[in-house]
C-alpha cells in the first residue's frame, strides 16, 4: 500500500459498467478507497455522510442533475474536494461551465484509457492533500502565533490581559447579531486590539489603566497602541483584516462623514467601531462597576458610536431594560480557594494575584492558560506568592 491508500474517491455515472470498471482498476492497484453512486442525488448524499472524500470523478450526462451542476453543489458542501468530469464529448459550452461553475480540476474524455484515468486519480488526490495540507499548515500557524501573542500580552501586562478576555467575551455575544463580519474575526480582534500595549513602559501603561492624567508624551505613546498593533499583525496569515480593524479602534463612528480628522479615504471597518464601544464600556465599568452607569455614560455621547452597534449591546448583550427592571447590576459568582499547583486551563481568577511586594501578577478575570499556571507555580516555589487562589467556581456573566 502507498500513501494514497487511506484517501477515498467517489465515481458517479449512471452507467454501471463504467463504474464496475474503474472500481476493479482501482481495487486491483490498491490505489484508494472507492464509493460509488449511479446518480447525482445518491452521490450528494454520499459526500454529506462521508467528509473524507478527496475527489469526486462524475459523468456529464445523467439524468436529473448533470455533472457540472452536481460538481458545483459537491463544492458548496466541501470545497477541498478534487472534482474531475467524465464525458463522451467536451463542447466548449460544456467546458466554460464546467470550469465557471463546477470548477474542476481536470477533464475525461470516454472512452477514457486506463492508464489516463489511474494518473488523473492520483492528481486528483494529491491535489486534495495539498490543499488541506496547505490550510493544516496555516491554522497551525495561525493558532500558534496568536497563542504566543497571547501569552506574551499575559505576562507583560496582567490587567491588560484581563481586560481582553473581557473584550473578547463581549465580543462573542455580540459576534450573531452582526451578520457582515466574520464571527471569528470579531472575536479575535478583540482578544488582540491591546497587544500594541507591549511597546509602552508599564508605569505609563498602570498610569492609563488606573486614570491617572498623563502628559503630552504619555498620551502619544497610549494613542499610539492601536497603530503598533496593527504593525504586530499586518504580516500574520489570515489577520490583515483584524490588524486593520484594530488600527482604526480609537476611531469614532461620526468619522467616517465629512468632518473626519484623518482625511480618512477608505471605509472604517466596522469592527473598528466595535472595539471603540467595546473599550469604552469596559473602561466605564472598571472605573463605576456598575454595567448601568457604565452604558448611561456611553449614551451621553452615543452621536461618537456606530447606532445599530450601540442598539444591539443595548439590548441583545447588556439587557437594559432587564437589569434596571431587576434591579440585580452586580451578579455575585460563586467562588473558592484552590491551590495554585491544583489550578486548571480554563479556570477565572475571581481575586487578583499579588506578590509579596503587594504588586500586580495575575489580574481578577483571568481565564488560567498553561503558560499563566507555569508562571504561578513558579512565583510560589520561589515563595513571591501566597500558594492558594481564588476562582470562580461557576462563570460570572457582567
Amino acid at each position: 500500500m502507498n500513501e494514497n491508500t487511506y484517501q477515498t474517491i467517489l465515481l458517479v455515472d449512471d452507467e454501471s459498467r463504467v463504474l464496475s470498471s474503474f472500481s476493479r482498476e482501482l481495487f486491483e492497484l490498491d490505489l484508494c478507497h472507492v464509493l460509488t453512486a449511479p446518480n447525482a442525488e445518491v452521490g450528494l448524499q454520499l459526500v454529506k455522510t462521508t467528509p473524507e472524500i478527496a475527489a469526486v470523478i462524475s459523468d456529464f450526462y445523467m439524468p436529473g442533475m448533470d455533472g457540472v451542476a452536481f460538481l458545483a453543489e459537491v463544492r458548496k458542501l466541501n470545497p477541498d474536494i478534487t472534482r474531475v468530469i467524465l464525458t463522451g464529448a467536451a463542447g466548449l459550452e460544456m467546458a466554460i461551465d464546467s470550469v465557471n461553475i463546477g470548477q474542476i480540476f481536470r477533464f475525461l474524455i470516454k472512452p477514457c484509457p486506463s492508464d489516463v484515468f489511474i494518473q488523473t486519480v492520483k492528481d486528483a488526490i494529491r491535489q486534495h492533500q495539498l490543499i488541506t495540507g496547505e490550510r493544516i499548515l496555516l491554522n497551525k500557524t495561525l493558532n500558534g502565533a496568536v497563542k504566543t501573542l497571547i501569552d506574551v500580552l499575559a505576562l507583560f501586562s496582567p490587567e491588560v490581559f484581563a481586560q481582553t478576555s473581557r473584550l473578547r467575551d463581549l465580543a462573542h455575544q455580540m459576534a450573531p447579531f452582526i451578520l457582515d463580519e466574520p464571527q471569528w474575526e470579531i472575536e479575535l480582534a478583540a482578544l488582540l486590539c491591546q497587544i500594541g500595549c507591549v511597546t509602552v513602559p508599564r508605569e505609563i501603561l498602570d498610569k492609563h489603566l488606573h486614570g491617572e492624567t498623563l502628559n503630552g508624551a504619555e498620551s502619544e505613546m497610549i494613542s499610539g497602541i492601536p497603530e503598533t498593533g496593527r504593525l504586530l499583525l499586518g504580516n500574520i496569515p489570515r489577520l490583515e483584516r483584524i490588524a486593520e480593524a484594530i488600527s482604526y479602534q480609537q476611531t469614532p463612528f461620526l468619522t467616517q462623514e465629512s468632518t473626519n480628522p484623518k482625511n480618512l479615504s477608505q471605509k472604517i471597518p466596522r469592527i473598528s467601531y466595535l472595539l471603540n464601544l467595546l473599550l469604552t464600556y469596559d473602561h466605564n465599568l472598571m472605573k463605576l462597576n456598575d454595567p448601568v452607569q457604565a452604558f448611561q455614560l456611553i449614551q451621553k455621547t452615543s452621536h461618537l458610536f456606530d447606532p445599530e452597534l450601540l442598539l444591539i449591546f443595548r439590548d441583545k448583550v447588556l439587557k437594559l431594560d432587564e437589569l434596571i427592571k431587576s434591579g440585580r447590576f452586580k451578579p455575585k459568582a460563586e467562588e473558592e480557594s484552590i491551590s495554585i499547583p491544583d489550578l486548571n486551563v480554563g479556570h477565572i481568577l475571581s481575586k487578583n494575584v499579588l506578590d509579596t511586594d503587594n504588586r500586580l501578577v495575575v489580574a481578577r478575570g483571568t481565564v488560567i492558560s498553561a503558560v499563566l499556571r507555569m508562571r504561578l507555580i513558579n512565583y510560589v516555589l520561589s515563595k513571591k506568592i501566597e500558594r492558594t487562589a481564588w476562582i470562580y467556581s461557576k462563570t460570572p456573566k457582567i
